[in-house]
């Protein structure tokens, strides 16, 4: 049991932002920049920056940005709030930016970073029990920590359900989450000398994205866990092998689809779930044409800089990392959010690693679709952690090494 805690006498700077994560989220905005900047600094006098190809097409982003943001200060009449807003996002860049120049140098010690990680998701998970008692003891609709949203009721594919948040911003935050640790998690889990725990605590972990209910995020996953399996085979059989298996399940596949009323049933849950909220379905799709429609009208080659709101109450160029990038900085941004995300992408599967460290280049490369309905700038701890686990598993020093 001794292996579920780490030893406290060794607490490794480097780690940090680890250990930190959840006081980091359940932080007001304002104390987490302060403890990221603060973590930062500590890494930047104990470290060397590197340089890479990503580094430089980030740095021409964060550029961009700024002149857009300081171009439209001039020549707009905005809030002073948003304003503020703003200059929290841009300097989040500029951190994400350099966490990951910091960690592409860096020796990480990568078991340390599955337990603390075991740990961060088992909080999760801890949360989600403590909102469901809540919830059916209580009949709350709604449950807040800190200022912070635990969980609310909503309405969902025509019933009223307990939409879990997790003290994040969020829910869908949670499934970004999900997709961070969970992988860490399941390996921790594995290796417990337990075996009747394992099985029910790899599901236990999987229940609270239910909870999300979030669709994108129900999609995105069942197609993460299919390519898990698929890449666990890879890994596993011989090449001719596993060609022969892929062959057998396409056929399997084809044979269903043609012959069985099945890919009705499955056309008929996706529209259902597609529509499950129709009320956000159309929020959505006015934010971003809102989004696009303005900055084309007012400033399509260098953006908008600012994210004023808009008219049913949320911030233009949010909800979509690609269209905040052309909200933010223009074409150029929006060319720009192509490349750094296709080098990353590059970046990811050229490079070497286990099978464990494929299953986390596969959390990372499944993320980049979902921001096309996700902010990865929507929460200070999401861009911070998706670009240091980019940076880390890129990181030749950690090739070799295992989880």
């Amino acid at each position: 049991m001794s292996n579920l805690y780490l030893n406290k006498n060794k607490f490794d700077v480097d780690l940090a932002i680890f250990y930190l994560l959840w006081p980091i989220i359940i932080s007001p905005k304002e104390v987490q920049f302060v403890v990221i900047a603060a973590i930062l600094f500590v890494l930047i006098t104990r470290h060397k920056l590197y340089f890479d190809s990503l580094s430089y097409f980030l740095v021409t982003f964060i550029f961009i940005y700024f002149f857009s943001i300081v171009y439209n200060v001039l020549e707009h009449a905005i809030e002073t709030e948003r304003i503020l807003a703003t200059i929290n996002t841009f300097i989040l860049w500029v951190f994400a930016f350099l966490f990951y120049s910091i960690y592409k140098s860096v020796d990480i010690n990568l078991k340390a970073i599955k337990k603390i990680s075991f740990i961060n998701y088992l909080l999760l998970i801890i949360l989600w029990m403590v909102s469901l008692t809540v919830y059916h003891l209580t009949n709350n609709p709604s449950f807040s920590i800190l200022h912070r949203i635990l969980y609310y009721s909503e309405w969902f594919g025509g019933k009223e359900v307990m939409r879990f948040v997790a003290l994040m911003e969020y829910s869908n935050l949670i499934v970004l989450f999900f997709m961070f640790f969970y992988p860490l998690y399941s390996l921790f889990i594995l290796e417990l000398q337990y075996k009747l725990l394992k099985i029910p605590l790899l599901i236990i972990g999987l229940i609270p994205i239910f909870s999300t209910f979030s669709r994108s995020g129900y999609i995105i996953i069942l197609i993460y866990l299919l390519s898990i399996a698929l890449l666990y085979f890879y890994r596993k059989m011989n090449c001719n092998l596993f060609i022969s298996f892929i062959s057998f399940l396409s056929a399997c596949c084809i044979f269903i689809f043609m012959y069985t009323g099945f890919s009705q049933e499955l056309f008929s849950v996706l529209n259902e779930l597609l529509s499950a909220r129709e009320g956000s379905n159309d929020s959505r799709t006015f934010l971003i044409t809102e989004s696009i429609r303005v900055t084309i009208e007012n400033s399509p080659i260098i953006g908008m800089g600012i994210k004023t709101t808009s008219s049913i109450g949320y911030p233009l160029g949010s909800h979509s990392t690609f269209v905040g990038f052309f909200y933010k900085a223009g074409i150029i941004g929006f060319i720009l959010s192509l490349i750094i995300f296709t080098i990353i992408a590059i970046k990811l599967l050229i490079s070497k690693g286990n099978l464990t460290h494929s299953i986390m280049k596969l959390s990372l490369l499944l993320m980049i679709p979902m921001f096309i309905v996700e902010d990865i700038d929507g929460s200070n701890w999401l861009i911070i952690f998706y670009f240091i686990f980019a940076s880390i598993l890129i990181n030749k020093k950690n090739t070799h090494k295992n989880f």
